[in-house]
C-alpha cells in the first residue's frame, strides 16, 4: 500500500491512459494495483509485484478544462532490489528467534500476558 499527496491527482479510471503508474529505466509501464482512494489531493493504492529496476512514479490524469492527459512525477526514483535468499531455518524457529537468541527462551505473548493488560 502506498499514499500519494499532491494537487490535481483525481483521474477517471474508467480511461486506461489515465491512473497511477510506475514506468521502469527502460521505459516499461506498469500500472498500480488497486486504488482504495482516488482523490484530487491524495491517492492511495496497492504497489504491484515489480521486478528489480528503478522506477519513477507517475500520476497521469486529465485536467477538466481539457482533454489532454498530464503527468506528474514524484521528485525521487524508487528502487526495486531482487530479494535475498532466505537463510535456512532450525524446524519451528521464526525469523525473529533467529535474529534474537533470548527470544528462543521466552514464551509466546498471549492475551493478558502484558502487565498492563488488566482484562
Amino acid at each position: 500500500m502506498a499514499i500519494r499527496y499532491s494537487v490535481r491527482l483525481r483521474f477517471e479510471p474508467s480511461d486506461p491512459r489515465q491512473g497511477i503508474f510506475f514506468v521502469a529505466e527502460d521505459r516499461q509501464v506498469v500500472p498500480a494495483g488497486a486504488v482504495a482512494m482516488n482523490g484530487p489531493k491524495q491517492l492511495i493504492f496497492l504497489v504491484p509485484s515489480l521486478p528489480p529496476s528503478r522506477y519513477t512514479l507517475e500520476a497521469r490524469a486529465t485536467p477538466d478544462d481539457s482533454s489532454e492527459v498530464r503527468a506528474g512525477q514524484l521528485d525521487h526514483q524508487l528502487t526495486v532490489a531482487a530479494a535475498a535468499a532466505q537463510p535456512d531455518l532450525p524446524q519451528g524457529e521464526t525469523e525473529a528467534q533467529a535474529a534474537c537468541p533470548e527470544a528462543k527462551d521466552s514464551a509466546p505473548l498471549t492475551k493478558g500476558s502484558l502487565p498492563f493488560d488488566q482484562r
